[in-house]
């Protein structure tokens, strides 16, 4: 119980498409994936393009300085735990050089292909997926 009597929630139960009740931890992450994966699908842009086969200029520190400068002031820090005012102060630089050598290599680190997720109940008893929120953490 949360806080009163009518504060009560089902945890570790969920429901799957076919609206039958999934009790097991791994049916549970496997019908969160398929949920998420579906949730931000992207079908509008086609295959994405195979880099590292390709060369083109390197990314200019104008860009990095351009898009660095949009970034809203006073955000809390996202799960890289790099607030934007830090950004502004420091990051042209660093991120040019990271930007570069991602570029360059064509590969992706790999924390930037994984993501945790958190998530928490709209509303009592929540089974359905829908009716949670979803928030990143690290």
């Amino acid at each position: 119980m949360l806080c009163g009597p009518n504060k009560q929630i089902a945890s570790g139960v969920l429901k799957d498409d076919n609206g039958i009740l999934l009790i097991d931890t791994e049916d549970i992450i496997n019908r969160w994936e398929k949920y998420m994966n579906k949730l931000y699908e992207d079908n509008g842009r086609g295959p994405m393009p195979v880099i590292g086969t390709e060369s083109g200029p390197n990314i200019l520190k104008e860009q990095v300085e351009f898009v660095i400068k949009c970034l809203k002031n006073v955000k809390a820090a996202g799960p890289d735990g790099i607030a934007t005012n830090m950004l502004k102060l420091y990051g042209d630089t660093v991120c040019l050089y990271l930007l570069n050598a991602v570029y360059k290599s064509g590969k992706l680190p790999t924390d930037f292909l994984h993501s945790n997720i958190i998530t928490l109940p709209k509303v009592n008893k929540a089974m359905d997926c829908d009716k949670f929120r979803t928030f990143y953490s690290r």
